[in-house]
């Protein structure tokens, strides 16, 4: 059996960890199989077209705004390769989200929902049902053997990373699920731990895989894909404490949850020599956190990024500008929280609020979103900045839209990259 993995295509590409686990699930149960893997942000469509010849299972991983790409190519490789056995599976965050609507576009035969290396091999095994659900699986999760980065091609977006950051930057993963209930994410819907509970690594399993991407990959910064790398505090405290007690002085940098932080926890992950921390402060508005269940106050954020900045830690910080209950006096109070705390962050993305597939405000407003995205152009019209799909109560799409405008703009020289790189398109 031959077997390709495609990443989805997308212009801020990261390392495709989760292919990378149900590569390496499949080469530990199925070593006969030959398996080969492309990044549709590296490979060139033509190249992945001619390595599809003769292939029986082709594996695509898609966000919703990767979708339709990963629907032409394999409409295109059954176009240029017809073979009636091939089976085309599509996972990932878009397949975890609506698997019943990737099905009925009936170019997918089978979707996995979930992480997905015990449902990919059970396809192997022969498993024909159009829908299967992964879940967590700690077995997958925690195998003895780390991630075959040779295998998903990481060199690639190192050279991205050391011409955009400077440094050789790779990616890990802690844990999986997100304890937080956040109306307008994915990862707070449970979209791909399916339900499940939170699964985490041990912490020295994690500091083995830092010092094998350090030793083996030259490494000089890791970044933790994790939703909300503090969501067990203690956890955290006692990857910090390990980390020093192990000497790995490695560089490393994080997504915090506002609620879960402390004073002492950010002292830790400094000591440990976590440079940085991304948090999701997303509106300076109690009533706007309070209604999207964001689980946490404002006063709260106003700590955080006081302890982080005593800490020693670069602050990074988030907004998302437009999400359900905002008004224009909302969108005064989160302006007059950035100008309060603007000594306290370093760089700042603005984006406006995308109604993505797997947030529970999808969920509710399906029938009404789903005629807007088609009429947009389909699910990549989806942009986090510029979206013209969404709208509140209380405020037009144009009106979200120059809002976010008007915050960039106020707060040019912090933006983040991928604002700097909206605002250059």
């Amino acid at each position: 059996m031959k077997i390709l993995l495609i990443a989805g295509q997308h212009w801020n590409s990261w390392e495709a960890l989760g292919l990378g686990y149900i590569a390496r699930a499949v080469q530990h149960h199925f070593p006969e199989v030959e398996i080969e893997f492309y990044h549709g942000s590296f490979d060139h469509r033509e190249r992945i077209l001619n390595a599809a010849a003769g292939v029986d299972l082709i594996g695509y991983s898609a966000t919703s705004q990767s979708y339709g790409w990963s629907k032409q190519l394999a409409q295109a490789i059954e176009e240029r390769h017809p073979l009636s056995s091939r089976r085309h599976v599509l996972g990932g965050y878009h397949a975890s989200a609506v698997p019943e609507e990737v099905i009925e576009d009936g170019v997918f035969g089978q979707v996995v929902a979930g992480y997905g290396e015990k449902a990919f091999c059970d396809i192997i095994r022969g498993v024909t049902q159009p829908i299967l659900y992964g879940g967590l699986d700690e077995t997958a999760f925690q195998m003895c053997e780390y991630l075959d980065r040779h295998f998903i091609q990481s060199g690639r977006h190192i050279r991205e990373t050391e011409i955009n950051d400077g440094k050789r930057i790779m990616s890990i993963h802690g844990q999986r699920g997100c304890p937080h209930n956040c109306t307008f994410c994915a990862d707070g819907n449970n979209c791909m731990s399916q339900g499940a509970s939170m699964l985490y690594r041990d912490q020295r399993d994690v500091l083995g895989e830092l010092n094998e991407l350090e030793k083996v990959w030259e490494v000089e910064h890791v970044k933790f894909t994790d939703p909300t790398w503090n969501s067990n505090r203690d956890w955290a405290l006692l990857f910090c404490a390990l980390k020093q007690q192990h000497s790995n002085m490695l560089e490393w940098s994080a997504n915090i949850h506002a609620g879960s932080s402390s004073a002492e926890l950010f002292k830790l992950m400094r000591a440990s020599n976590c440079v940085q921390v991304s948090i999701g402060v997303e509106s300076g508005s109690d009533e706007i956190l309070k209604r999207n269940r964001k689980g946490v106050r404002v006063e709260q954020v106003s700590r955080a990024l006081i302890w982080a900045r005593e800490a020693g830690l670069r602050v990074r910080i988030h907004i998302c500008l437009g999400l359900p209950g905002e008004t224009q006096a909302t969108c005064e109070e989160t302006y007059r929280f950035l100008l309060l705390h603007e000594a306290d962050f370093d760089e700042i993305g603005i984006f406006m609020f995308a109604p993505y597939p797997g947030s529970q405000i999808f969920e509710r407003h399906k029938e009404e979103i789903l005629p807007l995205i088609e009429s947009a152009g389909g699910y990549a019209s989806l942009e986090a900045v510029n979206n013209r799909v969404w709208r509140t109560e209380a405020l037009t799409n144009e009106e979200i839209r120059k809002q976010v405008s008007r915050f960039q703009l106020e707060f040019v020289r912090k933006l983040s990259w991928h604002n700097q790189h909206y605002l250059s398109r």
